[in-house]
């Protein structure tokens, strides 16, 4: 199971339904979240499914926590304005911006997601080894849910 397959079904055990997103991400372009029973919700602009996602945490009262996943760099520049909305109003939300490539990480210009999520988001982690991907979600959604 690679890493994409891992994260989908990480995504399920916590009983998530639905991902909203825009590509390119590893879960919509390869079809791992379809493949592990998530439906996905493709939008025309990534703050349009953070805010998609952050409605159905508040329209169940947190019972259900939502996914929100975009690309690197531009993706993750155009969703910072609904996470930080999301965290500033505590609705229950996991983002999960893809990276990019280990060896690439940390290189300049390269955004970092991490860095930036990390003043508008309660928790936030940068996922570089395979095996931690339980236990990074399950961290994760407890942020969420509490």
């Amino acid at each position: 199971m690679n890493v994409t397959e891992a994260i989908a079904h990480a995504l399920k055990e916590e009983g998530v339904e639905y991902v909203f997103g825009f590509p390119s991400n590893p879960l919509f372009d390869t079809g791992a979240a379809e493949e592990a029973g998530l439906r996905t919700i493709i939008t025309r602009q990534e703050r349009t499914a953070v805010h998609m996602a952050d409605a159905i945490g508040r329209l169940t009262s947190g019972n259900e926590v939502v996914a929100f996943a975009c690309q690197h760099g531009p993706g993750t520049e155009n969703s910072i304005g609904a996470v930080a909305q999301a965290y500033g109003e505590s609705a229950p939300l996991v983002a999960i911006p893809a990276g990019y490539d280990r060896a690439k990480t940390d290189v300049d210009p390269k955004f970092n997601s991490l860095v930036s999520y990390q003043s508008v988001s309660k928790t936030c982690e940068q996922l570089t080894d395979p095996d931690a991907v339980g236990e990074t979600f399950r961290r994760a959604f407890t942020a969420a849910r509490n």
